[in-house]
């Protein structure tokens, strides 16, 4: 076959140690960034926060409802809580006033969650 001077040169394969960084990046490793505790019944709504705050270099503990959640206090001290108000067997509310009892849930901010109107949602507790 003959090349003409239309034809791009055929660049030479390389391996990564050979290449530019430009072609070849180096993985970087990033230390993480907290750990969180998730809670929430729903295993769907779950595992797509989990995700996303996975993707951002957190360790991610998660429970399904207060319960879960107490338990997994007992091993771990997270930074951060995220937790969804209308669980089953404890719910969030429920799980706010026993954590904040506790001498560890003090120290512990909560982010809440919940996929209910803020109308359907008693903000006197």
């Amino acid at each position: 076959m003959s090349r003409t001077y239309m034809d791009p040169p055929v660049p030479r394969l390389l391996r990564c140690g050979q290449a530019p960084r430009a072609v070849c990046p180096q993985p970087t490793v990033r230390p993480h960034a907290g750990r969180i505790l998730v809670v929430d019944d729903e295993s769907a709504i779950r595992e797509v926060i989990i995700q996303l705050l996975e993707d951002e270099g957190y360790l991610v503990e998660q429970a399904a409802n207060g319960v879960e959640a107490l338990t997994k206090l007992q091993l771990i001290r997270p930074d951060v809580i995220v937790l969804d108000l209308m669980m089953p067997v404890m719910d969030g509310w429920a799980f706010a006033k026993t954590c904040h009892a506790l001498d560890i849930g003090e120290a512990i901010p909560i982010l809440v969650t919940s996929a209910t109107p803020q109308d359907g949602i008693d903000t006197r507790r």
